[in-house]
């Protein structure tokens, strides 16, 4: 049997560090779950007027945090996020393997 985790929460706008070391917290304390779901758009905390200043890239930080906690707990984590393009900011489902 498949365990996953729906997280429905409420991050904090504008604080990307913040919400990512949520992510990985909820994601490192849970040893028996195979798939963790976050909202759209988690990592900015959903703040529309500030997208462009809490849009992540793919290989920064905020996002290695997830991973890490990923990796570490064995468990699958799909999460929103404003991604960073070239020239444009994408609203970004991650799917980040075990």
């Amino acid at each position: 049997m498949t365990e996953v985790l729906l997280a429905q929460l409420t991050p904090l706008p504008g604080d990307v560090a913040t919400n990512a070391s949520t992510v990985a917290a909820i994601v490192g304390g849970q040893s028996d779950i195979d798939l963790a779901v976050f909202p759209e758009m988690f990592l900015g905390g959903y703040d529309l007027g500030r997208v462009e200043e809490t849009a992540v890239e793919l290989d920064g930080p905020e996002v290695a945090v997830v991973r890490g906690a990923a990796k570490g707990a064995k468990t699958a984590v799909i999460i929103g996020v404003a991604e960073k393009r070239d020239s444009s900011i994408a609203n970004s489902l991650l799917a980040i393997g075990s």
